[in-house]
């Protein structure tokens, strides 16, 4: 799987989640009065949630390998650095 597969993978869930919410607002299911609380409850406790599960099951075989543009990184960290 590529990269923006891995990406796309990632990130339906959540906009599902976004799509379900602002379709519920929209539609009067849930009153105005109440919608500050339920973002505060989805951005605080359910995305983080759902992004940790996320990262934490998607397997590694599909990602390029890191390690070998570790060379890239240290001549971007020492750029950083020597400002």
């Amino acid at each position: 799987m590529t990269l923006l597969l891995v990406i796309i993978d990632a990130l339906v869930p959540i906009a599902f989640v976004i799509l379900l919410g602002v379709l519920a607002g929209r539609s009067g299911l849930i009153a105005p009065s109440v919608g500050g609380a339920f973002s505060v409850a989805v951005l605080d406790f359910c995305l983080p949630a759902q992004l940790f599960n996320a990262t934490a099951t998607m397997s590694t075989t599909g990602l390029p390998d890191w390690q070998s543009r570790s060379d890239c990184w240290r001549f971007i960290w020492s750029r950083w650095v020597s400002r």
